[in-house]
C-alpha cells in the first residue's frame, strides 16, 4: 500500500527543534544573550550554547517561511469549487481493472495542519513526475483532474486534457497535486524511524540544555555566595581598622593626660634640690644644721619637703620596680617598703632631673645589656642542648648497632656450640668404634702384626684431636668475644643513663648558674668518669 508523504528526505532538524517552536524567538534569544554576562566559568558553556542556536533560528524561520506558503497553498486548493468526473466508459473499464487500491484523498491527508503542513512545506517547489505513480480509485482520480487545472503549467494542462480523454496509458492517468508524490511502504517507515529518532535527539539536546542552565545557575549562587564572603571580610576589616584606630587615639589621650603629671613631679624635684641646696648654705654660714633663730621659720617648709621627698622617692621606686618587672628582671614588689629603708636609700636617690634621666637612662642600657647577655646564654644553652641531644641519638644509634651485632655473635656462638656438642658425641661414636675394631683386629691378627695395626687406628684419632682442639680454642675465642662485647654494651647503657640525667638536670634549672654548674662539671667520656662522679 503507498501512501501519500514527504517527496524529499531532508537532513534532520538540529537538537532542540519542538522546544526551540514553543519558545518564543525574542525570550529565548535574549535568555542567551544575556548568558554572556556569566562569570568566566561559564563562558565557555554559554558559547557552545549559542553556537547550537544560532543556526537553529535560522533554520527555524526557513521553515517557518515554508510553513506560510503550505498553508497558503493548502487554502487556495480548499477554495477550489469541485467538478463531477467527466471521465469516459473506457477510461472507468480501465481504473476498475486496476487491482491497487484508491488512495486517500486530499483533504484526509490535509486535515492534520502540523506535521501534513511541514511535510507539503519541503516539496512546495518540486514538480510531480506522472511514469512515478501508479493508479488510484476512479472516483477519487477524477475529481482530483479538475481540481488541479488551476495554476498548472501548459505542459500539465495538456497532460490532463488527455487524461479527460481516456488517449492515456493506464500507467499515467493519475496526477498528483503539487507538492505531493506517492512514497512506498518501506520509504514511509523509514521517514517515520527517523522522524523517531530525531524526537529522541531533540529531547536529549534538550535535556543538556536544560542541563548547562542548571550549571550556569548554579555558577550564578556560588558566585553571589563568594561576593557575600567577600564583602563580610571587606566589613570586618573595615572594622577592625576602627578598633585600631580608636585604640591608637585612646592611647594618645592617655601619653597627653600623664604629661603635665611628669612635669609636676619635674617641679618637685627641682623644688626639692632647691631646699636642699639653701639649707646646705643656710648650715654653713650659721655652723649647725639649722640655727635657732630659723628654726621656727623652717621647721614647717621642712616637714612638707621631706614628705613630699619621701611620697616621691617611694613614687619613684616603685615605678623603677615595675619597670625591671616589665623587662623579666625582677618582679615587681607587692609590699611597700618599710619607713627605716626609704629614709636609708634617700642619700642614694638623685638631686636633680638630669641625674634621674642618666640614672633612668644607664638602667635601661644595663638592663638591654643583661636581656641581651640572657638571650646569648639561652641560644647558647639551647645549641648546647642540641648538641648532646644529638649525641645522645648516635649513642643510641650505636648501642642499636651493637646489639644487633652481639645478637649475631650470640647466634654463632650458639651454632657453634651446638656443632662442637655434634663432634664430641661423633668423637666418642668413632672412638667408641676404632676401640672396638682395634680389639676385634687384635684378636683376628698374629701377634707379629699387633704394632702396626694400632699405628693405623691411632692417625685418625690424633686428626679428631686436632680438630677437638681447634674448635675448643675457637670457642673459647668466641666467649672471650662474647663477655667483651657484653661489657661494652653495659659501659654504654651506664654513659646513656648518664648523659640523660644530666639532660634532664639542664631541663630541670631554675637559674642560670644552676645550668652553668651543671655543664661545668667533668664531661662523661669514659666508664671510669661516671665510676668516679
Amino acid at each position: 500500500m503507498e501512501k501519500v508523504g514527504v517527496g524529499t528526505a531532508y537532513p534532520p532538524p538540529p537538537p532542540g527543534f519542538g522546544n526551540m517552536l514553543k519558545q518564543p524567538k525574542s525570550k529565548f534569544t535574549s535568555s542567551l544573550i544575556g548568558s554572556t554576562q556569566l562569570p568566566c566559568e561559564a563562558h565557555e558553556d554559554s558559547e557552545k550554547l549559542r553556537e547550537i542556536v544560532l543556526p537553529m533560528e535560522q533554520e527555524i524561520e526557513e521553515l517557518k517561511a515554508k510553513l506560510l506558503r503550505a498553508e497558503e497553498l493548502i487554502q487556495e486548493i480548499q477554495r477550489r469549487p469541485r467538478h463531477p468526473p467527466s471521465l469516459h466508459g473506457s477510461t472507468e473499464l480501465l481504473l476498475s481493472r486496476d487491482p491497487s487500491p484508491p488512495l486517500e484523498p486530499l483533504e484526509e491527508l490535509s486535515g492534520d495542519g502540523g506535521a501534513a503542513a511541514e511535510a507539503f512545506a519541503h516539496n512546495c517547489d518540486d514538480s510531480a513526475s506522472i511514469s512515478s505513480f501508479s493508479l488510484g480509485g476512479g472516483a477519487s482520480g477524477s475529481a482530483s483532474l479538475p481540481r488541479s487545472r488551476h495554476g498548472l503549467s501548459p505542459e500539465q494542462e495538456e497532460t490532463a486534457s488527455l487524461v479527460s480523454t481516456g488517449t492515456l496509458v493506464p500507467e499515467g492517468i493519475y496526477l498528483p497535486p503539487p507538492g505531493y508524490q506517492l512514497v512506498p511502504d518501506n520509504q514511509w517507515e523509514q521517514l517515520q524511524v527517523e522522524g523517531r529518532q530525531l524526537q529522541k535527539d531533540l529531547e536529549s539536546i534538550s535535556r543538556e540544555r536544560d542541563e548547562l542552565q542548571e550549571g550556569l545557575r548554579r555558577s550564578n549562587e556560588d558566585c553571589a555566595k563568594q561576593m557575600q564572603v567577600l564583602l563580610a571580610q571587606v566589613q570586618n576589616s573595615e572594622q577592625l581598622l576602627r578598633t585600631l584606630q580608636g585604640t591608637v587615639s585612646q592611647a594618645q589621650e592617655r601619653v597627653q593626660l600623664q604629661m603635665p603629671r611628669r612635669r609636676a613631679w619635674a617641679s618637685w624635684l627641682s623644688f626639692l634640690n632647691t631646699g636642699r641646696s639653701v639649707q646646705a648654705l643656710a648650715s654653713r654660714e650659721t655652723g649647725d644644721p639649722l640655727s635657732p633663730h630659723r628654726l621656727v621659720l623652717t621647721v614647717h617648709p621642712q616637714a612638707e619637703l621631706a614628705t613630699s621627698h619621701k611620697c616621691l622617692s617611694h613614687e619613684v621606686k616603685r615605678l623603677t620596680e615595675e619597670n625591671q618587672g616589665l623587662r623579666a628582671e625582677q618582679p615587681p614588689s607587692s609590699a611597700p617598703r618599710g619607713l627605716e629603708q626609704d629614709e636609708g636609700q634617700e642619700d642614694s636617690l638623685p638631686s636633680s632631673l638630669l641625674e634621674l634621666r642618666q640614672l633612668v637612662r644607664r638602667t635601661q642600657q644595663e638592663a638591654r645589656a643583661h636581656q641581651q647577655a640572657q638571650e646569648h646564654e639561652a641560644e647558647r644553652l639551647r645549641i648546647e642542648i642540641v648538641t648532646l641531644r644529638e649525641a645522645l641519638e648516635e649513642e643510641t644509634a650505636a648501642r642499636a648497632s651493637l646489639e644487633g651485632q652481639l645478637r649475631v655473635q650470640r647466634e654463632e656462638t650458639e651454632v657453634l656450640e651446638a656443632s662442637l656438642c655434634s663432634l664430641r658425641m661423633e668423637m666418642e661414636r668413632v672412638q667408641q668404634e676404632q676401640s672396638k675394631a682395634r680389639q676385634q683386629e687384635v684378636l683376628r691378627q698374629p701377634p707379629g702384626s699387633g704394632r702396626t695395626e694400632e699405628l693405623y687406628v691411632l692417625c685418625p684419632q690424633a686428626q679428631l684431636t686436632d680438630l677437638l682442639s681447634e674448635q675448643r680454642a675457637k670457642m673459647l675465642r668466641l666467649q672471650a668475644e662474647l663477655e667483651t662485647s657484653e661489657q661494652v654494651q653495659r659501659d654504654f647503657v651506664r654513659l646513656s643513663q648518664a648523659l640523660q640525667v644530666r639532660l634532664e638536670r639542664i631541663r630541670q634549672a631554675e637559674s642560670l648558674e644552676q645550668v652553668r654548674s651543671i655543664m661545668d662539671e667533668a664531661p662523661l667520656r669514659d666508664v671510669r668518669d661516671i665510676k668516679d662522679t
